[in-house]
């Protein structure tokens, strides 16, 4: 039952999200092409504004599609819509995972296509200045040394991270708002929820920073077993260590919303 679902979820969402985006990448490659005429004849600010506007098209990709999917995971769950996807032969949990699964895969593919996109704006915009693609690439791995190639790949993956843990976290609140208790407040109540989880969320990461034993030593970029309190206790103006406890919190309030909105869709799902 996971692969038809699966396989409506990319039928459904995965057409319009790939027409989406090939839209954006139409416009992101429109724009760099337009560009091209300014700067051969040296006006800088119209080709300023042409490499914005590809940057702003191919960084829309993520952020257009989440909205949307998770607009259509609301309206999947609630209303008329809703008795349709409850009615169908499938338990909550492989709805839920369906849907959330299709979700993840979507943002990891859109920020894989915004990376790409970028990376082609800051070539061509380097071209324009006379800076070979080699050149280029030089310059990254000199900041990536700089920076350090554990650091950078730690905070990416982070952040990759949370996204993912958001997405799960704000499919959890509109599978719950769904349930009996809470269903006659409609929008309203997700909107409640999604504050009330981004508010425990900062309260929860905040502290998890500072307490749990996770971080990465700022002097050589790698993963540590430390915390950030020592350092806030001897001198918060210098800190050596920058928590990543927020990571584990995330996934775990992710795991916890998940199983709590499994657990409504199928015992508590209200459909008025």
């Amino acid at each position: 039952m996971m692969r038809t679902l699966l396989a409506e979820e990319l039928r459904t969402l995965g057409t319009v999200h790939a027409k989406t985006v090939g839209v954006l990448l139409v416009a992101g490659a429109g724009a760099l092409a337009v560009g091209l005429v300014p700067n051969a004849m040296g006006a800088d600010v119209p080709t300023l504004m042409a490499i914005a506007g590809a940057a702003v098209a191919f960084a829309l990709p993520a952020p257009i599609i989440l909205v949307h999917g998770l607009t259509e995971y609301w309206q999947s769950v609630h209303g008329q819509r809703g008795y349709l996807t409850m009615s169908l032969p499938a338990r909550g949990r492989e709805v839920f995972a369906a849907k959330v699964l299709y979700l993840l895969a979507a943002a990891v593919t859109a920020l894989a296509i915004t990376v790409a996109g970028l990376t082609l704006v800051v070539l061509v915009r380097s071209w324009m200045d006379g800076t070979s693609p080699a050149q280029v690439r030089d310059q990254a791995l000199a900041l990536l040394d700089l920076v350090g190639p554990a650091m950078t790949w730690t905070v990416l993956g982070a952040a990759v991270l949370q996204v993912l843990c958001w997405v799960v976290m704000w499919a959890g609140v509109m599978s719950i708002a769904a349930q009996t208790r809470w269903n006659h407040l409609g929008v309203t109540g997700v909107v409640i929820g999604m504050v009330l989880v981004y508010l425990v969320c900062q309260v929860l990461y905040a502290a998890a920073m500072v307490l749990l034993p996770l971080g990465i030593d700022l002097s050589t970029g790698e993963l540590v077993a430390r915390s950030m309190l020592p350092d806030l206790l001897r001198d918060a103006s210098d800190p050596t260590v920058l928590g990543l406890g927020f990571v584990p919190v995330a996934v775990l309030i992710s795991a916890v919303l998940a199983w709590w909105a499994i657990h409504c869709l199928e015992h508590h799902a209200s459909l008025r």
